[in-house]
């Protein structure tokens, strides 16, 4: 049977915000947490760790503390956290409540030398963390926008040089290429396993063709006021029209449970139901709706498939926490 890792990049919107970071974070975290709890599964909150370190920096304190009060809670809770990088963070500069960065500082595939930075993403997460639970280890990571590449086998180098055992970076049949992103999994493994040093736990994907894309069209919901934009939107990256008509989609919470199952079966018809993988939310763009539909998937995964929830701390040793 399947054992499924629920996750969250817990991040802000790195274009603009157009609310309070509160707002825009924490308080649908919260929302988030109390339905994994309903639901009875754990969820690994994956930190965008550099963004705090920046609001820091700047002398806002009031943001991160907060974000810190949430992680601590989140791990007395029963749930996980995890280290996330966006390493354009370390260069971010605001200007009138607006961050910007040079575009080529986004991936932490781009990166000279990650190690330093995953060390110091670990050891931020071990100090905030292991007080609220001593047996807490930071061993996963996932990388900001996927974006590993281009220079991989570095990334998973310095992963495994600085202690890190799992990675979730990794969307198979993913190509995204534009002026921010530089990535392309056509190829990759499509179970999770050993790779390159570290068990790698993929985010499930599957195509949908032409007629997908005009009932999409035509069942689209009405659209909830923005909390933010997001940096591709910024930069005017737009996907191509192939790529519209063809489309590759994540298991990542929507508004629609149907398609959370239509994705999940596709690929388990294609690996088997013996497989880790993770599934993947963003809280600053949850509300209602994809919280109602996060219970109808797990209620659904559990009947169809008997999939347990685990963690990735339980994965990389760090104790088991499984529903």
């Amino acid at each position: 049977m399947p054992r499924v890792l629920y996750s969250a990049d817990y991040e802000l919107y790195l274009g603009e915000n157009l609310l309070p970071e509160t707002e825009v974070l924490v308080e649908p975290t919260w929302a988030l947490l109390d339905a994994c709890e309903e639901a009875g599964v754990p969820i690994t909150l994956f930190c965008d760790v550099a963004c705090i370190w920046r609001y820091r920096e700047t002398g806002d304190h009031e943001f991160p503390a907060a974000v810190e009060d949430q992680l601590r809670e989140a791990i007395r809770r029963g749930h996980d956290v995890q280290a996330h990088l966006h390493p354009h963070w370390l260069h971010a500069t605001r200007v009138d409540g607006r961050w910007t960065a040079p575009l080529e500082t986004f991936l932490v595939g781009s990166l000279g030398d990650p190690a330093p930075l995953l060390a110091q993403a670990k050891t931020y997460l071990d100090d905030l963390l292991r007080p609220v639970d001593p047996s807490y280890a930071c061993v996963a990571f996932r990388a900001g926008n996927y974006g590993i590449q281009p220079e991989h086998e570095r990334v998973f180098a310095a992963l495994v040089e600085t202690g890190y055992r799992v990675d979730s970076s990794v969307v198979p049949g993913l190509v995204l290429q534009n002026e921010v992103n530089r990535v392309d999994f056509r190829g990759w493994p499509e179970r999770s396993g050993p790779l390159h040093g570290v068990y790698e736990v993929p985010i499930p994907s599957a195509r949908f063709g032409p007629v997908d894309a005009v009932r999409r069209r035509l069942g689209r919901r009405p659209a909830r006021p923005a909390r933010g934009t997001t940096i591709q939107a910024a930069a005017g990256a737009r996907p191509s029209l192939r790529s519209r008509l063809f489309r590759l989609d994540i298991l990542e919470l929507g508004p629609d449970p149907r398609r959370l199952r239509t994705i999940t079966a596709r690929y388990l018809r294609r690996v088997g139901t013996d497989v880790d993988f993770s599934f993947s939310c963003h809280p600053k763009a949850i509300g209602e709706p994809e919280l109602e539909a996060l219970g109808a998937y797990v209620e659904w995964l559990r009947a169809e498939h008997g999939a347990t929830a685990v963690t990735f701390r339980s994965l990389g040793g760090g104790g088991d926490r499984a529903a």
